[in-house]
């Protein structure tokens, strides 16, 4: 459905549950904005078995995995060189140049005089991280890793403007930078998401060391004090999502390669003889096995009797 229709639909099953009160509503779904904005009570069920009932706010604080921490670092500016400020050639915008982005960017415009060249190529990319002392990001350019944009250029064009390489590093150490200050405030917090400019973080509710509750109120006051230095441009603080707890119970998730029990292949009873062939399905064919077929330990042979 449209983002209209669906609406409208909740609107629909809403009405029927809660104005007439004359019945309940059973909605099998996947969306779990879907389920979070009409069910009271929801169940999560893997491979066919219950893996847990209550209310919306029950599951996030029975199974949530603490608090989820994003927060997204502001992109450097690529133009100027290692003067009091950056000037982005494109847009005009300015920025300071932090102590850290400064060094960086010396450092890196040293190395690209002693090779005499404003452009990079991969061997080159080697010496110029080697001169900032960040050898081990050689490692993160690649096709899933977060230098893909510097890989891809190079493969273009065969080499990337100083620049703009600088800038990547410049976005790395501040993503760097984020990594260090969570764990420095909370070393029980696990990293669950890296991208470009973005990091997500889980943080249990409980200290694991003290026990002791962590108050939202805190987290939000750490983060806006150091916002500014650790250029932090978005961020948010939030409760395990309805979505992120299907997805833990979802990857528990094992193919079933058992027999379901009662699934019939098709033809008459009578046709089958003294005995009933049961031709069952595995999770994702889309129909019955061949009833002659045993190699799958799906089908077996039964009693008529039995079968009620």
């Amino acid at each position: 459905m449209d983002a209209v229709a669906r609406r409208f639909m909740w609107q629909v099953i809403s009405d029927i549950t809660t104005k007439r009160g004359e019945c309940c509503v059973i909605l099998v779904s996947h969306s779990m904005e879907e389920c979070e904005a009409l069910c009271t009570r929801i169940g999560i069920m893997v491979g066919g078995r219950f893996r847990c009932l209550g209310p919306a706010q029950h599951l996030k604080s029975r199974f949530g995995m603490g608090y989820q921490v994003e927060i997204s670092v502001a992109l450097p500016l690529f133009g100027g060189n290692s003067k009091v400020d950056l000037q982005d050639e494109a847009t005009g915008a300015r920025e300071e140049l932090s102590e850290m982005d400064n060094a960086i960017t010396v450092r890196l415009e040293a190395a690209a005089g002693n090779l005499q060249t404003d452009r990079l190529t991969m061997p080159q990319l080697a010496t110029a991280l080697a001169a900032i002392d960040r050898s081990a990001w050689l490692d993160r350019l690649t096709s899933t890793g977060t230098g893909v944009d510097v890989l891809q250029t190079v493969s273009t064009s065969g080499s990337i403007g100083l620049r703009e390489f600088a800038a990547w590093c410049r976005l790395e150490e501040r993503v760097e930078s984020i990594l260090s200050f969570v764990g420095q405030h909370y070393p029980d917090a696990v990293l669950r998401e890296r991208q470009a400019t973005k990091a997500r973080f889980e943080i249990p509710s409980k200290d694991t060391t003290t026990g002791a509750p962590r108050q939202l109120s805190e987290m939000f006051g750490l983060i806006e004090e150091h916002k500014v230095p650790l250029f932090i441009e978005n961020y948010s603080v939030s409760q395990t999502s309805l979505e992120q707890i299907f997805n833990f119970f979802a990857g528990q998730q094992e193919e079933e390669k058992g027999a379901a029990a009662g699934i019939v292949s098709g033809g008459p009873l009578l046709a089958l003889g003294p005995a009933i062939v049961l031709g069952t399905t595995q999770q994702g064919d889309g129909g019955a096995m061949d009833s002659t077929n045993n190699s799958g330990g799906g089908s077996k042979v039964i009693p008529s009797a039995t079968v009620v």
